[in-house]
């Protein structure tokens, strides 16, 4: 995509078609698809990719699996129970693996993990939840 056309309606279609090939490639997932909203099975795709619903959906239509009368009545429902804006949680929380050997080096050279915190800018409420995350033992 090149900068001319950033924020472009076409240039935006081609990165989340992108975007879509990349992480639910169709050969891996093209039979997986539901042709209707099967909530179940969405939740499912959903733990198992680690991408949106809404995603999903639009993934099903783009690869001919779920026409538009089913997506636009999905889509819909998604409005509906709110989760364009918060979709229900499915599977643990990814762990930022470079994150975790940063603060294990940090430790080890003595640093400080508030002085690290002041440095980077972070608050502290965010901080101490990415700690807990990470846990460094």
């Amino acid at each position: 995509m090149d900068e001319e056309a950033a924020g472009l309606p076409e240039a935006e279609r081609q990165a989340h078609e992108f975007a879509a090939a990349f992480l639910m490639p169709a050969r891996d997932i093209k039979r997986s698809l539901p042709a209707r909203a099967d909530w179940a099975t969405v939740m499912a795709l959903k733990a198992e990719w680690g991408t949106s619903i809404a995603s999903l959906l639009r993934r099903a239509m783009t690869l001919g699996v779920m026409s538009e009368s089913p997506y636009i009545a999905a889509n819909n429902v998604l409005s509906a129970r709110g989760w364009r804006r918060h979709e229900p949680v499915g599977g643990p929380p990814e762990t930022p693996m470079l994150l975790r050997r940063a603060m294990k080096r940090a430790a080890k050279s003595g640093t400080d993990p508030e002085a690290l915190r002041r440095e980077a800018a972070i608050r502290k409420d965010l901080f101490d939840a990415v700690c807990q995350l990470i846990s460094t033992d």
